[in-house]
């Protein structure tokens, strides 16, 4: 918003942005795994 020089979100977001090009399903499986069993395995060194 800020870089384009928008007064407002709503601009940004209904201007620029589309949905159905938001891969949401591909960012969610390139989060790292936030389970238990590899919050074990994660070493720790504090």
């Amino acid at each position: 918003m800020a870089a384009m020089r928008h007064s407002t979100i709503d601009l940004t977001m209904n201007v620029y942005t589309d949905p159905a090009l938001l891969d949401v399903a591909g960012a969610v499986e390139a989060l790292p795994s936030f389970t238990a069993k590899a919050a074990r395995t994660t070493d720790h060194a504090f």
